[in-house]
């Protein structure tokens, strides 16, 4: 089929399997070499052929693709597992951009193999899980479909099981919904969670969470700074995760009050946003000694 110069010099030599298929009917109108020999088939068993008939693709798939383009037109990167050639299952990254031939509306379909970095963060997770079962420091979850409707647990250590029965998983995620860390305070104690993982290709989560000194703890450490007892008070609150609406509730003082102090204190501390203040007046550092190196190189990846 006639296609533009641009799309027919990457479509017949892209490495990435490749096809053109009528959004209307799910009709396959055309393929690239590359995709023939990725899912093993010849041109005769695809051309003419709809996405649901193909045995590479499983109905549940479809329909995500199919759900996808309704809502959002061009998609990129829905991840999928597929069998290959020998029936082989493969896992991919399939993007879908709409493109005109002929004064037609297409969809071209995009491919990118991303089996072996699949497998090598199926091996990471499994190996967070060998170190942290009997870790009693921190707190490790791993959650999956994170940001989909039905999030789930996959695995939980001693410490955020103990933890999850204070703050359910449901709640744990609404806070972190936007965020990649928060600060917790539950019933007088405190935590710093931490979430770890990528869209690219899992919408899983690595979330760690670790406990954090005592309120009498801060206190202490306020005493070296020329702080008044009534900002003191205003800063301890907000160290501990309360807004400035909570806080001026708790004290009996104006919101207004609560942010000229709070700009007050940020200055005498040394720090310039609040999330900064609880690590520098706890003197808190984000390190997991016990898995530093596989946390900071760890694999966008957590499937």
């Amino acid at each position: 089929m006639p296609l533009s110069p641009f799309i027919n010099e990457v479509f017949w030599k892209s490495p990435n399997p490749m096809s053109i298929f009528n959004p209307d009917d799910g009709t396959i109108v055309e393929v690239n070499e590359s995709y023939l020999k990725f899912y093993g088939y010849s041109r005769k068993e695809v051309i003419g052929k709809k996405l649901s008939k193909l045995k590479h693709f499983s109905p549940q798939a479809v329909e995500n693709i199919f759900s996808q383009l309704k809502e959002k037109g061009n998609v990129e990167n829905i991840f999928l597992t597929v069998k290959a050639g020998h029936d082989e299952e493969r896992h991919i990254l399939l993007s879908l951009k709409r493109i005109r031939v002929d004064d037609k509306a297409l969809m071209l379909t995009i491919a990118t193999d991303v089996s072996m970095a699949v497998l090598s963060a199926k091996k990471t997770r499994d190996d967070i899980i060998k170190i942290y079962d009997s870790d009693n420091d921190e707190g490790v979850i791993l959650v999956n479909d994170f940001f989909g409707k039905h999030p789930s647990l996959f695995y939980a250590n001693q410490t955020a099981s103990a933890f999850l029965k204070k703050c359910s998983l449901k709640k744990l995620i609404r806070k972190l919904e936007g965020n990649k860390s928060v600060f917790l305070t539950i019933r007088s104690k405190s935590y710093y969670i931490k979430r770890k993982g990528n869209l690219t290709l899992s919408t899983s989560q690595l979330i760690m969470i670790y406990p954090l000194p005592d309120s009498t703890f801060i206190k202490k450490s306020m005493k070296k700074y020329a702080i008044t007892p009534r900002k003191q008070e205003v800063a301890l609150l907000a160290a501990t995760g309360n807004p400035n609406r909570i806080i001026a509730e708790k004290l009996g003082i104006s919101e207004y009050t609560v942010k000229e102090y709070l700009k007050e204190v940020f200055r005498i501390v040394g720090v310039r946003k609040r999330s900064q203040l609880f690590p520098k007046l706890s003197n808190f550092k984000l390190v997991s000694l016990s898995l530093y190196s596989v946390i900071n190189y760890l694999p966008d990846l957590l499937i």
